[in-house]
């Protein structure tokens, strides 16, 4: 496992990050340096959810906003995570219903927004749960039923559109699906390609600041 907390380092400029890892673990530069902050923030989001659980699904998906949704609405990333927490809510209470078991979970994720050269934000989102209760997207064309189908509502929700509409703003792209298994040899390799890949949310680059607007977020504990 690798930590959770940040310790400012020499080659730390003004809250950035240059260096091609981060505890340990690859970072992608790609773009430019990351935000410090961010990178401690979705470490320690990955870390809480692996205390949670020994076997973990995580799935990066983007959100896109309607041509004419007022993009001073900062509110709808939340909106967007409180309906999912309450779609999955009751998925587990539909299968307690049924006598059917339901494993233990709890949604922890991490989020950034960012501005196109079109002048309009969109959201990048990573989601983690107990693999023992998802482990799989389902398929896409479900209107219900699977986990794809409750982001897109849950989106549907947040942005107050028919999840039809709604649907055609959610994006997953490929290899969008991690497992991460802590009791196999290859769970370093896995924790490595998830952070890596998640790591682009903390970059600078596409960012918004002074607006008075978050542009990253994790969930809380």
């Amino acid at each position: 496992m690798y930590a959770s907390t940040f310790q400012t380092p020499s080659y730390l400029v003004n809250g950035y990050w240059y260096e091609p890892t981060y505890s340990g673990l690859p970072v992608n530069l790609s773009r430019g340096p990351l935000i410090a902050n961010n990178l401690a923030a979705i470490s320690r989001t990955i870390v809480n959810a692996l205390a949670d659980t020994p076997r973990a699904y995580a799935v990066r998906f983007d959100l896109r906003l309607p041509p004419e949704f007022d993009v001073t609405d900062s509110e709808v990333i939340t909106r967007f995570f409180n309906a999912l927490k309450r779609l999955l809510e009751a998925a587990d209470q539909q299968k307690l219903k049924e006598g059917k078991r339901v494993h233990p979970h709890r949604l922890r994720y991490c989020w950034t927004r960012e501005w196109g050269v079109e002048g309009r934000p969109h959201y990048h989102v990573l989601i983690i749960l107990n693999h023992d209760r998802y482990r799989t997207l389902g398929l896409f064309k479900n209107s219900e039923g699977n986990l794809s189908a409750r982001i897109k509502t849950a989106w549907a929700i947040a942005i107050n559109r028919h999840v039809e509409d709604a649907s055609r703003l959610v994006h997953f792209p490929v290899n969008a699906e991690y497992r991460l298994n802590r009791n196999l040899p290859e769970y370093q390799s896995q924790i490595q390609s998830l952070f890596y890949r998640v790591s682009y949310f903390a970059k600078v680059e596409t960012k918004m600041f002074g607006i008075g607007q978050r542009s990253f977020g994790t969930s809380i504990g």
